[in-house]
C-alpha cells in the first residue's frame, strides 16, 4: 500500500523509524510505541491542504499583464560594443538568390552581458648600480607590499560577499575561484 506524505501512518511511521517518537508523544517506556498514540500530534490532511492553499483574494481581473499598464523594458544607455550583421541569403519564399546590397534594417535587439576576465598586472622593479659603485633599488607602488597580493576589485568582491551577503569564507573562496577564475587564500 501507497503512503503519501502527510498522512496519518506516514508520519507514524516516519517517527517511529527516526526514533524521535519522544518529542512527539509523551509515552513511556513501559508502554510501546504505536501509531495510535502517535495520531493525536500528526496534521489532519485538511491543516495540511489549509496551509498549501494560496492566501491571496481573487481580484477579478485576469492574471498577466493589465489592460492600459505601462510596461517596463530593459534600459540601455550608449553606443554596443559589437555588432552583428544578420542579412538573409535567399528568399524564404521562393528561394531565390538575395543582394545584400539593397538590405535594410528590420529590427535590433541587445544583449548585455559582462565578462569576467582576471587581470594580472606584473610589477617589475629594477636595480641600478651608481659611478659610485651604490645599488639603488626602485620602489615599489604606495600599497604594494607582497610579492603576491589581492588587487582592490578582488579584496572589495571578497569583503562585500563576506561582510554584507554574510557568505561564508569557504563558499566566498570556491565562487572566486569558479566564476571569477581567482584563487582565494585560506585565513
Amino acid at each position: 500500500m501507497l503512503q503519501f506524505p502527510g498522512s496519518a501512518d506516514w508520519w507514524s511511521r516516519r517517527i517511529l523509524k527516526s526514533g524521535n517518537s519522544r518529542s512527539v508523544c509523551q509515552s513511556t517506556r513501559s508502554r510501546p510505541r504505536t501509531a495510535a498514540c502517535l495520531r493525536h500530534r500528526i496534521p489532519s490532511p485538511d491543516q495540511v491542504a489549509r496551509l498549501t492553499r494560496s492566501l491571496r483574494k481573487p481580484s477579478g481581473r485576469q492574471s498577466g499583464g493589465q489592460p492600459n499598464h505601462k510596461g517596463h523594458t530593459l534600459e540601455f544607455e550608449g553606443a554596443a560594443d559589437e555588432e552583428v550583421r544578420i542579412v538573409s541569403e535567399v528568399c524564404k519564399l521562393c528561394g531565390r538568390p538575395l543582394d545584400g546590397s539593397q538590405a535594410c534594417e528590420a529590427s535590433s535587439n541587445y544583449e548585455i552581458d559582462f565578462v569576467v576576465v582576471p587581470r594580472v598586472v606584473r610589477t617589475v622593479s629594477y636595480k641600478c648600480r651608481c659611478s659610485c659603485g651604490h645599488v639603488t633599488k626602485s620602489l615599489l607602488p604606495e600599497g604594494m607590499r607582497h610579492e603576491r597580493e589581492y588587487g582592490k576589485n578582488v579584496r572589495s568582491v571578497v569583503t562585500y560577499l563576506a561582510e554584507e551577503q554574510c557568505v561564508s569564507f569557504k563558499r566566498t573562496s570556491q565562487m572566486m575561484k569558479e566564476v571569477f577564475v581567482v584563487g582565494v587564500a585560506g585565513h
